[in-house]
């Protein structure tokens, strides 16, 4: 039953239980036409208090549940903002992401080209380089070593005196190096493979 209807019921229950008192003042009380006496002002008052009180609590009930429902609203919204705001922020890492993987791979194809082009000038093979690279850097011309203080493409140390990120640089000082102590690119591979560096 919804709350209109509960409402008529109540009034119409209401107004049964006076008619009924009302009946039983003619039927029972002084036999002549009666004035509007005491008994009948007492019923009349409390009528119309309870059927006050009834439409004042429904309406005091009507607005909490306007409350409540308001307060779910606002608490949906909230949710529904926040949910947008994380699903924005992820997409924008995703394209990010998928930009500084598109640069990453950009900068290997950079320096494998450096690297064959310097082992080419210097008459040596530059897969064995390349290998070492991978190995020391993962072919990064800014990777540090925290603990060593490595830096570049081929960790060489003191780090402070690489610059990062230059890879023609680093490219050069590399081979350079290799081909310094080793002699060859091979000879250097077979150092890392047996002690894990060069």
């Amino acid at each position: 039953m919804n709350s209109g209807a509960r409402t008529a019921a109540a009034v119409f229950l209401f107004a049964l239980v006076a008619l009924v008192a009302l009946v039983g003042h003619f039927r029972y009380g002084d036999s002549r036409v009666p004035t509007l006496g005491p008994d009948r002002r007492t019923i009349e008052r409390e009528a119309v208090e309870a059927v006050s009180g009834f439409y004042r609590d429904s309406i005091v009930e009507l607005e909490r549940q306007i409350a409540e429902d308001s307060e779910t609203i606002a608490g949906l919204r909230a949710e529904l903002t926040e949910a947008t705001a994380t699903i924005e922020s992820m997409s924008a890492r995703q394209m990010s992401s998928r930009g500084a993987k598109r640069t990453i791979s950009a900068e290997i194809i950079d320096v494998h080209s450096a690297i064959e082009a310097e082992c080419a000038k210097q008459g040596i093979n530059p897969e064995p380089v390349k290998i070492i690279m991978d190995r020391e850097s993962g072919d990064d011309p800014w990777a540090v070593n925290p603990t060593s203080g490595a830096a570049g493409l081929f960790q060489r140390c003191p780090g402070d005196y690489v610059p990062l990120g230059k890879v023609a640089w680093q490219v050069q000082n590399g081979v350079a190096y290799i081909i310094d102590r080793y002699g060859t690119a091979e000879n250097a591979l077979a150092w890392w493979d047996r002690n894990g560096s060069y």
